[in-house]
């Protein structure tokens, strides 16, 4: 071979082998690029992962802070885009409530769930113009109402084991009056409640009255409609239902529910610090003047349909329950009659007060620390032992709740079925009482 032959040769291979190289290279760079990619892929997809499971995590623990924000949204005591909306020329009677308090609780008219109002009293002033307004607004929501002061129809409800409110409630205002604010029972509260022309509508309304006069001796509550009393008086039902029962079935409304916190007769404050929290406790005040209001209303149902041509006070005063408590029947062992248990806890409210004399007054903020020490230390000095006869009565007491749990499901399934409303409009269609 020439040397010129040799160059050419040398110089193809070396081109043969650049290109290879080059080749090498790519392939390379490729493998690299797609390593990459992935790389990038799964750490985006853990990124995402991680933040699903943070979103998840931030989600769960706003839910509890969200609906206390929807709560405390919603209510406001004098909300003004509420006000903006009542028409106060066709119920003039609310304009009473508008002008002469301070904390109130307004709802929409269409609510046919809740008052329009709803009033928190804290002072003793407030009580007394509530109490002295309250025969003029009846008798502007019931225009055939005779205008006198001692003859209309409240709902009633207290709260707490100790009484600490009293709530009052018209057709469209209900209000919350709060003892413990002012630290007795005012003397207008007390004639408004011993009167029995004044009659005071609600569930275990007699049980009320007698929480009532273990604290305030003085006062000896009468006039009492207990509307689960006269539903089984007149046959609507067999047993004495609970205020959720009756409302769901006559009313087709639930009670209101709040968020369950501390009760406020538990915390021990001093007197300007319990109205300070009680005023932050929207939701509760709410579901209190609820309560006294669906007594009212289930009444208005009754004697729209057991009237029998009489007007609303006079046939409230002929279904006065007085100071009748419903007892359910119970056998002993096992074979409770769980039918004629009553779901209702309102007649064993008593239970743990204690009765006071008229000389001994009653205060809300006495002082507590030293009766809860001594109670802890005697509780350290007594030791408890278990014995087989606690178990089984604890076996038989698991058993009876779970009874009653089941009979209160029931219950609450046939009033979705309205089964006591439709025995009401077979009556007011002349049709055969059903008579127990």
């Amino acid at each position: 071979m020439t040397s010129k032959t040799k160059k050419r040769s040398l110089e193809s291979s070396d081109s043969s082998d650049e290109s290879d190289h080059k080749k090498q290279v790519k392939k390379v760079k490729l493998k690299d690029n797609k390593k990459k990619q992935i790389e990038s892929e799964s750490e985006s997809e853990s990124s995402s992962s991680d933040s699903k499971i943070s979103t998840s995590e931030s989600e769960s623990t706003s839910e509890s802070e969200n609906e206390i924000k929807q709560v405390k949204s919603t209510l406001m005591f004098n909300d003004k885009k509420i006000i903006d909306k009542v028409n106060f020329k066709d119920k003039p009677w609310l304009k009473l409530i508008r002008d002469q308090f301070k904390h109130v609780l307004w709802s929409l008219e269409n609510d046919d769930s809740e008052p329009i109002a709803i009033v928190a009293i804290f002072t003793r002033e407030e009580c007394d113009k509530f109490l002295s307004i309250l025969p003029e607004i009846y008798k502007l929501e019931n225009s055939s109402a005779i205008l006198e002061k001692k003859r209309y129809v409240v709902g009633f409800d207290t709260e707490g084991q100790i009484p600490y409110s009293v709530q009052l409630s018209t057709n469209t205002i209900s209000s919350v009056i709060y003892l413990k604010a002012m630290d007795e029972l005012p003397q207008p509260l007390q004639q408004f409640i011993n009167e029995k022309s004044i009659i005071k509508a609600g569930v275990g309304v007699s049980s009320d009255f007698e929480r009532l006069s273990n604290i305030f001796p003085e006062c000896q509550g009468t006039g009492a409609l207990d509307v689960a009393c006269v539903a089984a008086f007149n046959g609507i039902t067999k047993n004495y239902l609970s205020l959720d029962q009756l409302s769901l079935d006559f009313l087709n409304v639930k009670k209101y529910e709040y968020k369950k916190h501390m009760t406020p007769e538990a915390l021990e404050y001093t007197k300007p610090e319990w109205i300070e929290f009680q005023m932050k406790q929207l939701d509760f005040i709410k579901y209190s003047a609820i309560d006294a209001w669906l007594g009212f209303r289930i009444s208005q149902v009754l004697y729209n349909h057991l009237k029998n041509h009489s007007s609303f006070y006079d046939w409230s005063k002929s279904q006065l329950t007085g100071n009748f408590k419903f007892k359910p029947k119970q056998s002993d062992g096992d074979s409770n009659n769980s039918n004629n248990n009553n779901n209702n806890n309102n007649n064993n409210k008593i239970t743990n007060t204690t009765t006071l004399t008229k000389s001994v007054k009653f205060t809300y903020f006495s002082n507590k620390k030293s009766k809860d020490s001594s109670k802890k230390e005697t509780s350290k000095s007594t030791s408890t032992t278990t014995t087989t006869s606690s178990i089984k009565k604890d076996k038989k007491q698991e058993e009876f709740k779970n009874q009653r749990e089941q009979e209160k499901k029931n219950r609450m399934e046939a009033a979705e079925k309205h089964t006591y409303l439709s025995k009401l409009q077979n009556i007011q269609q002349s049709k055969k009482r059903p008579f127990i």
